[in-house]
């Protein structure tokens, strides 16, 4: 585990580098706060969509827990993170994810042909 940190922090140092000279050192600050704007809006986006269990979601493969990740990973200065961040964001990278785990990676159950979408109201023997 430790050698996976300081891989990932030399990606991270090494890529800031290369990004400095080839845009600039405004222009680098600049994509890594812009980077994390649009981190901290996912993060709010998601917690606008629901409080479901994220567990149960990220499991599934669905949508919100994607959002999240992506957010926290789009938050950590850097852009390694930043590109895995944004990698998760596309539908391509979840159904690569519901292949790999054999789940389906739909927000809505509308891919499962076991489930009937439907409205219902209780009614009491009063």
């Amino acid at each position: 585990m430790p050698l996976f940190f300081f891989l990932w922090l030399f990606i991270e140092i090494a890529s800031f580098i290369i990004i400095g000279q080839i845009v600039g050192v405004f222009f680098t600050l600049v994509l890594v706060i812009a980077s994390m704007m649009y981190g901290f809006s996912l993060i709010r986006k998601a917690g606008e969509m629901g409080a479901r269990s994220a567990y149960q979601d990220f499991r599934a493969g669905r949508t919100l827990p994607f959002l999240v990740l992506s957010g926290i990973l789009l938050i950590i200065p850097g852009f390694f993170s930043s590109l895995l961040g944004l990698l998760l964001l596309l539908p391509l990278i979840r159904d690569l994810w519901s292949q790999r785990t054999g789940r389906a990676a739909s927000s809505t159950p509308a891919n499962d042909p076991s489930v009937i979408e439907g409205e219902f109201t209780r009614k009491d023997d009063k």
